[in-house]
């Protein structure tokens, strides 16, 4: 089935910054208490008494961090409890379900900066924007009680921190199942130039990087164990 991300996951992801970073993160209620949860490498190097942008009103307005959490560094997962404005966080029955093998995915965030207009009812907070994708399966962490997630999606700079969406039949609800991590870049190829006689020659010392197809996330579990562990 696919994933129709709906207007209280929507309103809930923003477009934030800290220092020149950004990416995406998306307010989540757990045990009663909202949190902000991101990639760490988003907002690297945050503690609490910094502020970090949320971008609001065609600018970005800071938002004072009262409390930071981090993963271990192989699951890039922060979460905040920040200074916001009173509104209704990612309601707990939408956190974590169980998912599957071939199952359609979708992601939401800011991709190369990019954000579409809010409606009025987004209170002057731009839209984020979705990407489809298949889930690909679990990847086995050494030592650990979690799974790093694999898609098969295009990841893009500014996804990171993003959710990752799928449908939950039970509950006729949409329901995030991670949170982007990063996307992996294909093998390095050689930059060519054309000569005059229709012969190509590689351009010394360049390459490029295509993206493989491939997107990393982290169970929203971690996420939501650190916030746990916040209390």
């Amino acid at each position: 089935m696919s994933v129709l991300v709906d207007s209280p996951i929507l309103f809930r992801t923003f477009r934030i910054r800290f220092e020149e970073h950004t990416g995406t993160g998306f307010l989540v209620e757990w045990q009663s208490k909202r949190y902000l949860v991101t990639a760490s490498h988003v907002v690297k190097g945050v503690v609490a008494g910094n502020n970090i942008g949320v971008r609001h009103d065609e600018s970005w307005m800071p938002t004072k961090v009262i409390r930071a959490k981090n993963s271990d560094p192989r699951f890039d997962v922060t979460v905040l409890d920040l200074e916001l404005p009173t509104f209704p966080a990612i309601a707990p029955n939408r956190l974590n379900c169980d998912f599957h093998q071939g199952q359609e995915i979708a992601i939401c965030g800011f991709p190369l900066g990019l954000e579409m207009q809010g409606t009025p009812d987004s209170n002057g907070f731009p839209m984020a924007l979705v990407k489809g994708g298949v889930f690909s399966g679990f990847l086995r962490v050494p030592e650990s009680d979690y799974q790093e997630l694999l898609f098969d999606t295009h990841g893009n700079k500014g996804f990171s921190g993003g959710p990752v969406l799928v449908w939950n039949k039970k509950t006729d609800l949409c329901c995030i199942v991670g949170v982007v991590t990063r996307y992996e870049p294909d093998h390095k190829l050689p930059v060519l130039e054309e000569l005059p006689d229709k012969t190509e020659h590689q351009v010394a010392h360049q390459f490029v990087r295509t993206n493989s197809g491939f997107t990393y996330g982290s169970q929203i579990k971690v996420a939501l164990d650190l916030a746990e562990e916040m209390d």
